[in-house]
């Protein structure tokens, strides 16, 4: 051992992202370890050791290499490698003691916490918050997905915009958080002149200034692999919300086996920020329950996230230049249910480069209400017709299963607010059932009668 250091120090262990900083202070060592994996099949980590020079002759070291951490051989030879260079380090102390050390601190995991044992009042937790209600909720998972060509990346720009100036009376007539959001979009299917275009086009149309504006990083390599890069861009312009476009490119490999969807959600969670990921329409899931469909790949996409909605286009024969937005909402929140859908018609004037959207009623559009669940299917049927229906012909009129129809419509009659609004809305004549007429013409039929759309969401207090 040598003269100077007769006992090796125990180093301080700092957390980093996606590692650990060791620090030797008496020896002057320090090694950052990153990219580490502990499985049955490997356990090792890209390292980089430094030193500061002891004295005036002697040079600082670096070396940078991907260290196995249980073997003992790999230990040996790169402390041999290290002594040649830095010979007042006994190296092979060093490099043990942190591979223990290591592994310990990975494999103890996050302490355990105790919760509800205080008397915090609930309007003091930090209660469940939407960037804008109800399609971005704040600091958790938030998917969009839908059929190529289904104007995801259009709406996300939009939505983006909204948010990155605070615009309160956007088109979207939608509640929004007062404070202005710093997005950070990480391309994976087009290029930087395509969303510059788009995102202009929807600036033109609304005179927006240079404050509404996005960060733009254009990604080549799956994000778990990439993101010390996308951790840097975050950390750099402060990002508080990241769109991923899209999100099967960003997790590489076989999207239908669980690995990439977990090393992908992973890396996202430890960048502690909102996500909003673009996603693409599971094939074979046109005929599932309720006409709902899901992401494309594992079902874990899906489980990760806490906020999901489709998005279905449909295109106007007579304008062109107009496409038709369905919103369905396929997972809610925990803390919420679902929202009942919301439409959205983009007109895109090719000649001024501009691109606005107004609002309107899904359950207008034959296409759309076809994507809705079946009560909302029956609630838009009853609304166009003027005469009551037995069930079977509700059932042969709309393509629904009569033993569907049936308990639908006695679930309609349950849920109705009569509290609210004394007269009903689905009546029952015999065995016909029929709406109202006034409220046909007074007010849009909500087909989950238990979310009320025009109920602000709290917000965050800036």
């Amino acid at each position: 051992m040598s003269d100077d250091i007769e006992l090796l120090s125990t180093p301080t262990v700092l957390p980093i992202f996606d590692g650990y900083v060791f620090l030797w202070g008496p020896e002057k060592i320090q090694i950052t370890a990153t990219r580490i994996r502990d499985t049955k099949a490997v356990s090792d980590a890209e390292i980089l050791v430094s030193t500061v020079a002891i004295e005036k002759s002697t040079s600082p070291l670096i070396i940078q290499t991907k260290l196995n951490l249980v073997a003992a051989d790999p230990r040996l030879k790169l402390a041999g490698q290290l002594s040649r260079q830095f010979p007042r380090v006994e190296w092979d102390m060093v490099l043990d003691q942190f591979c223990q050390m290591l592994l310990s601190q990975i494999r103890i995991g996050n302490p355990a916490i105790i919760i509800g044992d205080d008397d915090t009042e609930l309007n003091e937790l930090d209660v469940p918050l939407y960037m804008i209600y109800p399609l971005i909720l704040e600091g958790q998972v938030n998917i969009i997905f839908g059929d190529p060509g289904s104007t995801k990346t259009t709406m996300a720009l939009a939505m983006m915009a909204t948010i990155a100036s605070a615009w309160q009376d956007s088109p979207f007539g939608l509640k929004v958080a007062d404070k202005r959001q710093v997005v950070l979009w990480l391309d994976y299917e087009t290029d930087e002149k395509t969303i510059k275009y788009q995102f202009k086009c929807i600036k033109q149309a609304y005179g927006l200034g240079r404050d509404c504006k996005i960060i733009y990083r254009h990604c080549d390599i799956p994000f778990a692999d990439d993101k010390e890069g996308i951790k840097q861009a975050i950390d750099k312009y402060g990002a508080t919300i990241m769109v991923v476009d899209s999100l099967g490119l960003a997790c590489g490999g076989d999207v239908n086996t669980p690995e990439p969807a977990f090393k992908f959600f992973a890396a996202f969670r430890a960048m502690n920020i909102t996500g909003l990921f673009l996603a693409h329409t599971a094939k074979g899931t046109e005929a599932t329950k309720n006409n709902s469909r899901h992401v494309f790949g594992t079902v874990f996409f899906e489980a990760q996230a806490r906020n999901i909605w489709e998005i279905v286009k449909v295109l106007n024969e007579n304008d062109p230049d107009s496409i038709a937005i369905g919103l369905y909402h396929r997972k809610p929140p925990p803390t919420d249910k679902l929202h009942p859908p919301l439409g959205y018609r983009f007109t895109f004037d090719k000649v001024n480069h501009e691109t606005q959207w107004t609002p309107f009623d899904p359950k207008s559009v034959d296409e759309l209400v076809k994507r809705m669940s079946a009560g909302a299917q029956i609630l838009a049927f009853l609304n166009n017709e003027t005469e009551g229906h037995t069930p079977k012909e509700i059932a042969d009129l709309t393509g629904i299963n009569v033993n569907t129809v049936r308990p639908k419509l006695a679930e309609l009659l349950k849920h109705q607010d009569y509290k609210k609004d004394p007269d009903p809305i689905v009546t029952k004549q015999g065995e016909k059932y029929v709406i109202d007429p006034k409220h046909r013409t007074k007010k849009e039929i909500s087909v989950a009668p238990s979310v009320d759309p025009n109920v602000t969401p709290t917000l965050p207090d800036y």
